[in-house]
């Protein structure tokens, strides 16, 4: 499998109230439909996924709908099974699935955030954040005063003649 491009037909985004403390996010991401679409290599097909990715606010601040159609392309045979599949109950094999909906959600989830950030809305994932681990100072160790750095060596003034 080859992607080949993934573009979004639409972006919805609106914010209907403020901010609140306890905010759950719910990222939902579909396969609408898969259609085939000829290329020039007989032995490979061209997939068109049409998806929808969706964040909802609860409580109702506002909600973030992304869709768009992935393009890859496939063996023959593969591609096969996928339509099948797709044909007969809607469904694409796990290994599949999960290639599709990483693709999908690597470029959904960052559109996202750049559009939570435009309307003012939370982000629709945990962004990272960083931790410090303060280690506490080792009690057997006594210190007193300032540390030093060790002085320099003298050097005797016969010693400067001989070199």
């Amino acid at each position: 499998m080859v992607t080949v491009g993934l573009n979004f037909t639409k972006i919805v985004a609106e914010r209907a109230g403020a901010s609140q403390q306890n905010i759950h996010i719910q990222n939902t991401t579909s396969i609408l439909s898969v259609k085939e679409s000829t290329i020039a290599d007989p032995k490979k097909s061209l997939l068109k996924f049409e998806f929808e990715f969706t964040c909802t606010y609860t409580p109702d601040i506002g909600k973030i709908l992304l869709t768009g159609e992935l393009l890859e392309i496939y063996d023959r045979d593969v591609a096969t099974k996928i339509l099948t599949g797709w044909g007969s109950n809607r469904n694409v094999a796990p290994e599949l699935m999960e290639h599709i909906l990483n693709v999908i959600l690597s470029r959904a989830n960052i559109e996202a955030l750049v559009i939570s950030r435009e309307v003012g809305l939370p982000s629709p994932f945990a962004m990272p954040k960083a931790t410090v681990n303060i280690k506490p100072k080792n009690p057997e160790v006594k210190t007193v005063g300032e540390i030093r750095p060790a002085a320099k060596p003298e050097v005797k003034k016969d010693d400067k003649k001989k070199k």
